[in-house]
C-alpha cells in the first residue's frame, strides 16, 4: 500500500499545474492577510517541490489509463442476470409477492413481469460474452505508468 500511495502522490506532485492550483487553494483557505498571500504561495510551493523531489524521475507518471466504458459494464452485469431462467423466475415471483395483488391475479402478474424480463433479455448479446468478467486495470499498473 505504501508504494501505491507514493506513486499516486507523485503522479500529482510532479505536475506544475497541480502545484500552482493546490498552492493557491491552500492559501485561499487560511486566514492569511492579503499582503502575505504571495509569500504563502511561495512557501507552499517550496514544500511541494521538496515533496516532489522525493519522487522517482520518470515520465511514466503522465500516462493515460483507459478504463472500461461504464455502459458496457452495466450491460454485462444486467445481461448476466437477465439471461438466467432461474433468476427470471425468482425475481418475477419476488416482485409479485411485494405488491398488493389479489391472489387470483398472482399468476397473471408473474406472466407480465416475465414478459418484461424477456423483452429486456432480448436486448442482450446472444454470445457467452454476457457471462464474461469485466477486467479493471490493476491499480499498481496505473500508478506505475
Amino acid at each position: 500500500p505504501g508504494d501505491i500511495i507514493e506513486k499516486m502522490a507523485c503522479s500529482v506532485l510532479t505536475k506544475d499545474e497541480a502545484k500552482a492550483q493546490w498552492s493557491r487553494a491552500f492559501c485561499d483557505i487560511g486566514p492569511i492577510p492579503q499582503d502575505s498571500f504571495k509569500e504563502c504561495i511561495q512557501q507552499v510551493e517550496g514544500f511541494w517541490e521538496k515533496a516532489a523531489a522525493k519522487c522517482p524521475k520518470t515520465e511514466s507518471s503522465q500516462a493515460v489509463v483507459a478504463f472500461p466504458n461504464p455502459g458496457d459494464i452495466i450491460e454485462k452485469m444486467a445481461c448476466s442476470v437477465l439471461t438466467k431462467d432461474e433468476a427470471k423466475a425468482q425475481w418475477s415471483r419476488a416482485f409479485c409477492d411485494i405488491g398488493p395483488i389479489p391472489q387470483d391475479s398472482f399468476k397473471e402478474c408473474i406472466q407480465q413481469v416475465e414478459g418484461f424480463w424477456e423483452k429486456a433479455a432480448a436486448k442482450c448479446p446472444k454470445t457467452e460474452s454476457s457471462q464474461a468478467v469485466v477486467a479493471f486495470p490493476n491499480p499498481g499498473d496505473i500508478i506505475e505508468k
